[in-house]
């Protein structure tokens, strides 16, 4: 069984702000059909334009998703542009997960060219019972997808990242860059002869710089003696 709500919204804010309601939970059985209007005038938004459903649910999460977006199981469309000045919206879980007042809006980009219309709202009716099994979260599926295009994805481990190897990380390492692999490795700082801040003094004072004072001495002497042309404040 389907229901579809049809609503006008419009991109000059008003002071009527519609609403629809739905019960918490229904999901693949309700859709929303928005007919656009620019002021007085039908607005016919273009098949080359990104059309973005997003919305802002009571408990502050967020759900972003636009009609380029195909689910992979469903393979079709939560965000359809009908061609005809209506765009039809289908709710999902994420949608309706929160019970209260969801905020709601379309978002149309072609290029630079972005414009939003006034907000709708989801009126959603907690469900009795089952309240405690449904869990709001995040819905961003048209950013997740953005990410991958560009080689990114909502993946925080630095491992995973394509130009990072890792190998048997521990405690106290440092990353390296390695021009010959063209990655970023796990090192030691030993590999690099500088065990401990004491190894460090040692060094430094083997040259007869014992303080930080002399140190500064020795780098203000040898600006001094550089060609004026080979120094760059």
């Amino acid at each position: 069984m389907e229901y579809t709500r049809d609503i006008t919204v419009n991109f000059t804010p008003s002071g009527e702000i519609p609403v629809v309601r739905v019960k918490q939970g229904d999901t693949m059985t309700r859709f929303i059909r928005i007919r656009l209007i620019r002021g007085d005038e039908p607005y016919i938004p273009g098949s080359e334009q990104v059309i973005l459903f997003r919305e802002e649910k009571p408990d502050g999460h967020g759900v972003l998703v636009d009609n380029t977006w195909e689910d992979e199981t469903l393979h079709r469309c939560f965000v359809v542009n009908n061609g005809d000045g209506t765009v039809t919206v289908e709710l999902v879980s994420q949608m309706t997960a929160c019970a209260g007042y969801c905020k709601c809006d379309l978002c149309f980009q072609r290029g630079d060219y972005l414009i939003s219309t006034a907000p709708f709202l989801l009126d959603v009716e907690a469900a009795p019972g089952i309240t405690d099994s449904i869990v709001s979260s995040d819905d961003f599926r048209t950013l997740i997808d953005a990410l991958r295009d560009v080689g990114l994805s909502s993946v925080t481990n630095l491992s995973d990242m394509a130009d990072v190897s890792l190998d048997g990380a521990q405690d106290g390492q440092i990353i390296v860059y390695n021009a010959v692999s063209q990655k970023w490795e796990n090192k030691s700082i030993t590999d690099y002869e500088y065990q401990t801040e004491q190894n460090v003094q040692t060094i430094v004072s083997g040259y007869g710089y014992q303080t930080e004072s002399d140190v500064n001495t020795l780098i203000a002497a040898y600006i001094q003696a550089l060609d004026g042309n080979n120094v760059r404040y």
